[in-house]
């Protein structure tokens, strides 16, 4: 087996779970700047896009749009507290940075989205 001198994780969708506060966040937007009301099954596609595709893809109106991703970047600010850390990562970390032969990385790929907090 090889035997991996340097690990490096990925913040969103790996060591941590954003879902809910992207959508729940997104779903609070389009209700007040398109008053339509979207189940979270339905956005679920959002998060292999960018912002300002999602808003073409969700027929959010293009003057729109800037106003739109800044009000969905505030409402997760807002709903932060949706985040949680995906379970057994603690774990992972803790036995694996223990390891004096395994150097740890953390980053987060480019943000696609904005500068949210999600």
């Amino acid at each position: 087996m090889a035997k991996y001198r340097h690990i490096v994780f990925d913040v969103d969708g790996t060591l941590i779970d954003t879902r809910d506060c992207i959508l729940y966040s997104l779903q609070e937007m389009l209700m007040t700047v398109k008053g339509e009301r979207y189940e979270i099954e339905d956005l679920k596609f959002v998060l292999a896009n960018t912002s300002v595709k999602n808003m073409h893809l969700l027929g959010v109106e293009e003057e729109k749009i800037p106003g739109a991703v800044e009000m969905w970047v505030a409402n997760e600010e807002k709903n932060i507290d949706m985040i949680r850390i995906f379970d057994g990562i603690e774990e992972l970390l803790g036995k694996t940075g223990r390891k004096k032969e395994v150097t740890l990385g953390v980053r987060n790929i480019k943000n696609t989205r904005g500068t949210g907090a999600c």
